[in-house]
């Protein structure tokens, strides 16, 4: 593993290349049975994909498909104030320009005297945000619930805002100070000592903050079969299969061809578990019989992908659907919607899309996805209820039934 990769040029980048070259060769590690990988934070975007993955090439002496790429999504901070903080809240948002800290908190501003890092942050978060965020229970401000409030009501801080904003390019950390201190008013009749508390402790609350949603990366689940003519859509990858794909990417450093790494952790994660119940499901409904197929996890035949790539969390939870929360938080209708443009661009011969979940609640979470990714009209939708076990009641009703390609159409 390389860190800095960008850093890795001219002279610099031969030196590497040529110790790698040795590496392998004292290892006998020809072609890719060396798994190289390379980290950085500013080494290019998406108009640059080729040029990242050819220099990876050259530098490790090893080929790299294009899924090998993991990249940013950053979110404009006006994005990321809306919908992750009470900044966005249509009732009772907007900004709260509550008091700085005064130059006679230093002390209570000073980490040095708090008593513990608890008691620091609990100081530190009364000293910004007043009585418009209640203390921890119990004095315990590792408590989840209230690390989410605390995230929220940082959002209304307009020196919150201020630091993000001037922190969106790279510097220093001298240079974020001198910024930071110069869009609050305070210049230098104020003690440098305070500006750096200040900065100290706003940094500190933001890092001990926790959002609602987030979505984490696990391999293999961003792979789709381009020419499948069947897609097969879940909701969102939970954590037993993000873990369950870490755990295949490491068990399997060497896959036999034609499979590559990622696809042997797309296959041993995608719906596992499941698959036999989703096909009992299709195969009650006549739809396997419809679609010419034997199996929904046919991967020659079906895109088998969800609405959310990657694992999603609500809370730290894994996400259960609910089409209001995704209405109204935009990060999460922007990622559902993404993907679905994605997949009905990629897999231009697809010809049905499956999509799990049933209900009142799924069926309008599901009118929401087809409108933000404009379906496109070749595409038969078909709906079967989500194959978990806590809809056995629901599955037990549908299959005591009988199931008609109408009955499941939307």
């Amino acid at each position: 593993m390389v860190d800095e990769f960008h850093s890795f040029d001219g002279a610099q980048g031969t030196d590497l290349a040529c110790l790698i070259r040795r590496l392998r060769d004292r290892l006998q590690c020809p072609s890719d049975e060396l798994v190289c990988v390379g980290t950085s934070a500013t080494l290019g975007g998406p108009e640059s994909r080729e040029a990242m993955l050819e220099y990876a090439g050259q530098i490790f002496a090893s080929s790299f498909e294009s899924t090998s790429l993991i990249e940013e999504e950053r979110l404009s901070p006006e994005e990321f104030f809306t919908v992750h903080t009470a900044y966005g809240d249509p009732d009772n948002g907007g900004l709260f320009a509550l008091p700085l800290p005064a130059v006679a908190d230093q002390p209570k501003l000073n980490p040095g005297n708090a008593s513990s890092t608890q008691g620091y942050i609990a100081e530190q978060a009364q000293l910004w945000l007043d009585d418009s965020l209640n203390a921890p229970p119990s004095g315990d401000v590792n408590d989840a619930a209230w690390r989410l409030k605390l995230g929220r009501r940082l959002g209304t801080l307009p020196a919150v805002h201020n630091l993000v904003r001037q922190a969106k390019d790279t510097c220093s950390i001298e240079e974020l100070l001198e910024r930071f201190s110069k869009q609050l008013g305070l210049g230098e009749r104020f003690p440098r000592a305070y500006r750096v508390l200040l900065l100290e402790s706003l940094l500190a609350l933001i890092s001990h903050a926790r959002r609602k949603f987030s979505e984490h990366y696990a391999p293999g689940f961003q792979l789709v079969n381009p020419k499948a003519p069947v897609a097969l859509v879940g909701y969102t990858p939970g954590r037993s299969q993000g873990e369950n794909a870490w755990r295949a990417l490491k068990q399997t450093p060497n896959p036999s061809p034609p499979l590559s790494r990622l696809e042997v952790c797309h296959e041993a994660t995608a719906f596992s578990g499941l698959r036999s119940r989703i096909d009992q499901m299709a195969d009650h409904a006549g739809l396997l019989e419809h679609l010419s197929l034997s199996s929904l996890s046919d991967r020659a035949a079906v895109a088998m992908t969800s609405r959310w790539v990657f694992p999603v969390f609500e809370n730290g939870q894994d996400y259960t659907l609910n089409p209001q929360a995704c209405q109204r938080n935009g990060w999460l209708a922007k990622r559902c919607s993404e993907h679905l443009k994605d997949l009905f661009a990629t897999c231009s011969d697809l010809q049905a899309a499956v999509f799990l979940g049933n209900g009142k609640s799924a069926i309008k979470a599901l009118e929401l996805h087809q409108s933000l990714a404009d379906t496109p009209q070749r595409v038969e939708v078909y709906v079967l209820p989500h194959p978990s076990g806590a809809n056995n009641v629901r599955i037990t009703e549908f299959l005591s039934k009988t199931q008609t390609l109408a009955s499941i159409r939307s």
